[in-house]
């Protein structure tokens, strides 16, 4: 049914995603999964009103360690996925996390995003806005919520 998977990471993909049926919908599709991760291209002190916050990094150690915690993301999604599946890898800048995860999606040229939910409901769920539902919103690829 489809090729080529996009998947986004970070710290709730990796408490909860099902990454049995995950493996299972890649292996019957013989499908590429693509992991990407979305991170912030500037440090967190530019984002203060005065910019001289007392823990300042600069954005080259900033990108760095930003690499570092992605490349451990991936290599633990990869180790729970089952073996046989063409994996890649895709570490994206981008302030908006949905934005980022559209880019990686037509940088890897995927052809459905996968996303995991946190379940928000009722209030939670108009309060705390979701990524998941801005993807679906924006993107002009099938988006499977798992």
């Amino acid at each position: 049914m489809f090729n080529h998977f996009l998947l986004p990471v970070d710290d709730y993909t990796l408490e909860h995603a099902d990454f049995a049926r995950l493996s299972a919908l890649a292996k019957r599709d013989s499908a590429k999964i693509t992991l990407t991760h979305v991170s912030d291209p500037l440090p967190p002190t530019f984002y203060l009103q005065n910019g001289f916050g007392g823990d300042y990094i600069t954005i080259p150690d900033h990108r760095r360690a930003c690499e570092s915690y992605a490349t451990k993301m991936f290599r633990s999604v990869t180790e729970r996925l089952a073996q046989g599946i063409t994996i890649d890898n895709l570490h994206v800048f981008n302030g908006d996390v949905s934005e980022g995860i559209l880019e990686a999606a037509k940088k890897s040229a995927a052809d459905v995003i996968l996303m995991t939910s946190h379940k928000r409901s009722g209030i939670g769920a108009l309060l705390m806005g979701s990524e998941t539902r801005e993807v679906m919103a924006e993107s002009r690829l099938p988006v499977l919520v798992l």
